[in-house]
């Protein structure tokens, strides 16, 4: 079993600072228990801040670790659907990223989501470190659709499009529970999922697996357990 940690990264679009229940969400009924039982049960940040108020530019902060404003594609927001085909408005796939040292070190690396940082050919998710990528390569995708600002269909997987039915966070949340479902002990992974639909706390849940049993768990209770490995987010519309 390899002694290298896994990583779940869930990054929510335009979630404020009190919309959940462990940072003062005001609500007559608990909007968010089972993240705040993961706060109470683990640690909650209270002075981390986003590195931009926008789409693209956090998300070069967040891949390159660096101030998003040295690089040129993070200066352009909102980043439409004018810039497919663009050389320029785009992460470098030459610019080391998060994903592409971890697979580097031999983790499995997934993104399951929103891209939203730059158009193939110049630009997509596997030329910057990740092996596994469903999701759209734009911002503001209809959620049932799945059609961009422009009304292009933007929904991918592997680089090649694809058509699926249902709500986007669904389809998001069950590529990525079903990835790390996939993994063994002999591998540590990366997985990112980024959803930009924001819903009722209450109808988020915790999913804990224990692969060597070959279990997946489903609780909705404040008390649910990771079983010491890890855990992923399974939301519905």
């Amino acid at each position: 079993m390899t002694s290298r940690p896994n990583l779940v990264f869930v990054l929510a679009d335009d979630l404020g600072y009190a919309d959940l229940g462990c940072y003062g969400a005001r609500a007559e009924s608990p909007v968010s228990p089972c993240l705040d039982a993961l706060a109470a049960a683990g640690l909650r940040f209270t002075h981390g801040y986003a590195n931009s108020p926008v789409c693209s530019p956090t998300r070069f902060a967040l891949m390159t670790g660096r101030w998003q404003y040295r690089l040129r594609g993070a200066a352009e927001e909102p980043m439409t659907a004018r810039a497919r085909g663009d050389k320029v408005l785009g992460l470098d796939p030459a610019h080391p990223t998060l994903p592409s040292l971890l697979r580097g070190a031999g983790y499995a690396t997934a993104l399951f989501g929103k891209w939203h940082l730059g158009y193939p050919p110049h630009f997509s998710p596997q030329l910057s470190g990740y092996q596994h990528h469903f999701g759209p390569l734009s911002g503001g995708v209809d959620y049932f659709s799945h059609l961009d600002a422009s009304g292009r269909h933007d929904l991918y997987e592997q680089g090649e499009e694809v058509m699926r039915h249902g709500c986007l966070t669904d389809l998001i949340s069950d590529a990525a529970v079903n990835f790390v479902a996939q993994q063994d002990d002999n591998q540590p992974f990366d997985t990112s999922a980024r959803t930009g639909l924001l819903i009722d706390g209450s109808r988020i849940g915790i999913r804990s697996f224990d692969t060597s049993e070959g279990v997946d768990k489903m609780s909705t209770s404040t008390s649910a357990s990771t079983n010491g490995r890890f855990i992923a987010r399974d939301c519905s519309c």
